[in-house]
């Protein structure tokens, strides 16, 4: 839990879900408002009509061209280890890797 608050970016996000740890992530109030930064939790556990309605509505978002994804990088399959290396000063977007 402690390594997510240290690891998230000023106005980042962090995701709540479970606690596979054993115990609940503790957040502490004056960090997240010093570094800017939220919590959110997150229910993973919907029904199988719940889990289909929230793809449906995120297939109508992406059809009409609501959501994009910004692909900042195409690579070959053999550069990842460059593009992996280049994550703390990689522009927004998404980098995506051909696989031949």
């Amino acid at each position: 839990g402690t390594r997510a608050t240290t690891a998230v970016a000023r106005l980042g996000r962090i995701a709540v879900i479970g606690y596979a740890s054993g115990s609940w992530l503790t957040l502490d109030p004056l960090d997240m408002v010093l570094r800017n930064y939220t919590a959110a939790g997150v229910f993973a556990g919907g029904t199988v009509e719940e889990d289909q309605a929230a793809y449906g509505q995120l297939v109508e978002l992406a059809e009409r061209g609501a959501i994009r994804t910004p692909v900042t990088t195409v690579v070959a399959f053999d550069d990842v280890p460059d593009v992996i290396s280049a994550v703390p000063t990689a522009p927004p977007g998404k980098a995506v890797v051909r696989i031949s």
